[in-house]
């Protein structure tokens, strides 16, 4: 009898401290939208990446949008959590790389159902991006923008990088590599930030 006791006595034990391994483990898993406040506010004033300085205010400052009437896949009235507009599902923060040449906006996403992690999609637009497009459009001016939906689990991502070439008449293949090159080196260095600061955003 006593050995079903201390065999009782271990098994509960052991799921103590597994439940509490846990629940010092979820630090991103179970965040709540105070923690992605935080996250936005911690990026705003404490990433400063390499070779890019930010052009936002260090402030914030909550935008939301109301959707038009007559949607089906959304039964709110605005991207804010429960139509809050005290919440905002998402907030914007703007850097310029120091050559003047590319603007980057990095949007910062709240999507607290979601577990996965890694790259969602990745596209370049740019005037020699003709693959899906009929012969006789491919002379319609585009800008040179690079995007990329990165999701880090209950928070997102979602980064574009805008060429400032005002010339589109004389883009070439390298001012395209060269913001595809801009765009990563970004990435990169963001990505390096929130895996520094948030254990979650580890592969």
């Amino acid at each position: 009898m006593r050995r079903i006791y201390l065999f009782l006595i271990v098994f509960m034990l052991f799921v103590t401290t597994s439940v509490i391994g846990c629940n010092n483990q979820a630090t991103f898993k179970e965040d709540s939208y105070a923690n992605f406040e935080e996250l936005h506010s911690n990026v705003l004033n404490n990433f400063k990446p390499l070779n890019f300085e930010i052009i936002s205010k260090n402030e914030t400052t909550m935008m939301s949008h109301t959707f038009p009437e007559g949607l089906k896949i959304d039964s709110r009235q605005s991207d804010s959590i429960d139509d809050n507009v005290e919440k905002p599902s998402k907030y914007e923060i703007f850097f310029q790389d120091k050559q003047h040449k590319n603007l980057v906006k990095v949007n910062l996403i709240f999507t607290p159902s979601n577990s996965k992690k890694g790259i969602v999609f990745y596209q370049i637009i740019s005037p020699f991006d003709n693959v899906n497009i009929i012969e006789k459009y491919h002379d319609i001016p585009r800008p040179i923008i690079i995007e990329t939906l990165a999701s880090f689990g209950n928070y997102s991502i979602s980064l574009n990088t805008i060429s400032l070439d005002d010339s589109l008449s004389t883009v070439t293949n390298e001012k395209v590599k060269g913001t595809i090159n801009t765009h990563w080196e970004f990435f990169k260095q963001l990505e390096a930030f929130l895996i520094e600061n948030y254990n979650d955003a580890k592969i």
